[in-house]
């Protein structure tokens, strides 16, 4: 019998966790295609940013895989995030996305609370925004 109902709470909870992802990026497409392209001067570490939306690959992002240059692919779309790891509320777990698809780190924080980034979090992300991931 307690078996019965530990199977139903591990099966909610995956149900739960599921349609959280799924809202989080319905969330997260909602907000990128209402942002407009953004200019700014380039940085050692990161491209020109500009109108035109570059694309990286993997390999790509791999390259950048310390906290001193940190890229991360999240929901199809790279970010550099490596002005952003110092200061970053988690502490230094953001780390472990570095050069990586983070997407299942940003939306599911499975080293933490399980939960997904709030909106602030978002919104900062959106900011780091460098391209689209191939």
């Amino acid at each position: 019998m307690i078996n019965r109902i530990i199977g139903i709470i591990v099966v909610g909870l995956l149900l739960v966790g599921i349609v959280v992802y799924l809202l989080v990026n319905k969330q997260m497409k909602t907000q990128n295609s209402n942002q407009p392209a953004t200019i700014s001067q380039p940085t050692a570490t990161s491209p020109t940013k500009t109108s035109e939306k570059k694309s990286y690959s993997l390999e790509d992002i791999a390259e950048h895989n310390k906290r001193e240059s940190c890229w991360m692919a999240i929901n199809g779309k790279v970010y550099d995030v490596t002005k952003f790891v110092g200061r970053h509320p988690g502490g230094t777990v953001i780390a472990t996305g570095c050069g990586k698809d983070a997407s299942v780190l940003f939306n599911l924080r499975p080293n933490t609370k399980k939960m997904p980034h709030p909106e602030q979090a978002q919104e900062e992300l959106a900011k780091l925004y460098i391209g689209e991931l191939k």
